[in-house]
């Protein structure tokens, strides 16, 4: 099966040892050694197990990031599945589960780059996050008085992410925690120019850039 399966059967093993990191990276370092590709996280993309794409493409499985879980994972994939995509961090927030898909596990798929495709900027992502949560439960407070009042609620308030000078060895280490051998996977790393525009997403505002810093360099 080896030989002419080889994605699906890298990919069956690599899920079957996701929670071993050694053994992740043992079987990583294999499948690419046998030409394979194995695209990074996404929230868009990825399933809990590791899938195979095609013969030789192999996407990376949510249950092997470090601190989210199978739980997380499969209500994520659940919520994506019934709404498509997720279009920004607060739409994310807003419709997941988050007392299943809690911070900490938001806080580890961002760390790990399942984000990157929605906003490259992790350090602004962290920073934000909090405020993204906040939104979503304003969000879930106004849909509650829809039977009461008749009024359409539930939606997320555009405004800024907090602006943070993206992630470099800080970033490079929360991939080695959350994932064995993403280091490979990523392009180099930009930092956001002085004078930047304000970054924009659907989150809520958090006064103070200082505390998302601070969050980012202990990734």
């Amino acid at each position: 099966m080896k030989a002419n399966h080889i994605a699906a059967f890298m990919a069956a093993n690599l899920s079957a040892v996701m929670d071993d990191t050694d053994k992740v990276q043992i079987l990583y370092d294999d499948a690419k050694a046998h030409g394979l590709e194995i695209l990074p996280p996404d929230v868009n993309a990825s399933e809990y197990r590791f899938l195979p794409l095609d013969a030789r493409r192999i996407r990376y499985g949510l249950g092997a990031v470090k601190g989210t879980g199978e739980q997380a994972s499969q209500n994520l994939v659940k919520a994506r599945a019934e709404g498509g995509p997720f279009t920004d961090l607060a739409d994310f927030c807003r419709r997941v589960d988050r007392r299943i898909v809690n911070r900490r596990a938001m806080e580890a798929m961002v760390r790990a780059g399942a984000f990157d495709a929605i906003e490259p900027n992790r350090a602004s992502l962290l920073a934000s996050l909090g405020a993204a949560i906040e939104s979503a439960d304003h969000a879930e407070h106004f849909a509650s008085q829809t039977n009461l009042f008749g009024d359409a609620g539930g939606a997320a308030q555009p405004i800024e992410l907090i602006r943070a000078p993206m992630l470099g060895r800080a970033r490079a280490a929360g991939e080695r925690e959350a994932e064995p051998g993403l280091l490979s996977l990523r392009p180099p790393v930009q930092r956001v120019p002085r004078g930047a525009a304000p970054l924009r997403a659907h989150a809520a505002r958090e006064p103070r850039a200082e505390h998302g810093a601070g969050d980012a360099r202990g990734a």
